[in-house]
């Protein structure tokens, strides 16, 4: 994820996800800590792409995608009851 506010480096890290942080909107580098990197803006990135984390894969330890599967649930038809809400 590549984001220029701390509430970016937040959000990354909720969902456990590497944050590049861009220096662009103002934000200190103290600010921005938490990310993997920091760069100026998005022209400074893309100058040192080869070096930066997008340039490399995670590591199987950091932030390796991993696909949850969805919970299936049978189908389970609606009981006929005058009880329920909505008249059913």
């Amino acid at each position: 994820m590549v984001g220029d506010t701390p509430y970016d480096v937040e959000a990354a890290r909720r969902v456990g996800v590497r944050m590049i942080a861009l220096r662009c909107d103002g934000w200190t580098d103290d600010a921005l800590a938490g990310a993997v990197a920091i760069y100026d803006d998005p022209e400074d990135l893309l100058a040192r792409y080869e070096t930066s984390p997008l340039a490399r894969p995670p590591s199987p330890r950091t932030n390796a995608i991993q696909v949850i599967p969805s919970t299936i649930r049978p189908h389970v038809p609606p009981r006929e009851s005058p009880n329920l809400p909505c008249g059913r």
